[in-house]
């Protein structure tokens, strides 16, 4: 997940706000929240990383559905329909 941020982060830093940069800001945001995702699972299914993270709580399966909803609803709407389909709580229940 390390290298996803990375790029993410110099994708931002490159933004000259075109639609090309733009497109590829989000498709590597998506690719970041799909990572996130993946670790979540791994998580759920190995006790021993949790452990190694200090994370004793199981995941929760709904967080991780909200995490891929998020993921990708930013593959095609814009940053602020999503923010407010998370204000109103969408995330939880599609």
């Amino acid at each position: 997940m390390h290298e996803e941020l990375v790029k993410l982060q110099l994708a931002e830093a490159a933004n000259d706000g075109t639609r090309e940069a733009s497109v590829e800001h989000v498709r590597l945001r998506l690719q970041l929240l799909e990572a996130l995702a993946a670790e979540i699972e791994e998580l759920k299914r190995n006790p021993e990383a949790r452990r190694r993270l200090r994370m004793n709580d199981p995941v929760d399966t709904a967080t991780t559905r909200a995490a891929a909803n998020i993921a990708a609803w930013r593959a095609y709407l814009p940053e602020d329909c999503i923010s407010a389909m998370i204000r109103d709580g969408w995330h939880w229940t599609t």
